[in-house]
């Protein structure tokens, strides 16, 4: 499987609340993403050619591992963060979104910490969880230390200018984020990849993980991620 094909399967749950003033909906196919508010059902696994679960584990098998990106973003301290340097020999959970989201991300990050705090620190202090920011005209570097402090401290916010995030994204081979158009009050929807890369120890991400992972999925793979067990399709 080719690293583009990744980008017809990094699928997840359209909500598409009217009551919301900002959607995250991730794209389904395509190079970009489109702003929709579509509630249409999803496949209980994402679309795609060749999309094939790893056997015994949560994830989505990667025949062509990802590397991990050589870009370098701001922490919410303004200090630069290399990605591929900050991060090396970690397990290390990369997941882009943006704070504004009402349902994907808070539900992903969520999820994460809550698996996190179910597992042994000697796993944990091996594990990174990287969030990158999609809307930094937004998301300032304020507004996402309280926001990921009040999901879990342990998660790594990151932003920079829209340019170096889909950089970012692209390194990765995810599409980049489509904007709505603004209404009255400013409000805007955000279409993004939805899909969380975990990259092992050794370097590069053998697995994806779409929306829908449960806390009790995260739990069951990533002691077995800490101990480098074989991932196979």
């Amino acid at each position: 499987m080719r690293h583009a094909d990744l980008r017809g399967r990094v699928t997840a749950l359209l909500l598409g609340l009217a009551v919301l003033s900002a959607a995250c909906v991730p794209p389904t196919t395509g190079d970009a993403a489109e702003p929709s508010g579509s509630d249409d059902p999803v496949p209980e696994h994402p679309e795609g050619v060749e999309s094939s679960a790893a056997e015994g584990w949560h994830g989505e098998w990667l025949d062509d591992p990802i590397e991990r990106p050589e870009v370098t973003l701001d922490d919410t301290d303004g200090e630069p963060f290399a990605i591929d340097e900050e991060t090396e020999g970690q397990i290390t959970l990369l997941f882009f979104g943006f704070t504004h989201c009402p349902d994907v991300c808070p539900a992903h990050l969520a999820t994460i910490s809550a698996a996190l705090d179910r597992l042994p620190y000697s796993d944990t202090r091996h594990i990174d969880v990287v969030f990158v920011t999609v809307d930094p005209e937004r998301d300032t570097a304020e507004r996402l230390e309280e926001y990921v402090g009040g999901i879990d401290e342990r998660i790594t916010a990151l932003r920079g200018d829209l340019d170096e995030v889909i950089e970012a994204m692209d390194a990765v081979d995810l599409p980049p984020p489509a904007f709505g158009e603004p209404d009255e009050d400013g409000a805007y929807d955000v279409s993004h990849a939805a899909a969380i890369l975990a990259f092992s120890e050794d370097g590069p991400a053998r697995l994806v993980y779409p929306f829908g992972i449960r806390s009790e999925g995260w739990v069951a793979d990533l002691p077995r991620m800490v101990r480098g067990e074989e991932i196979a399709e």
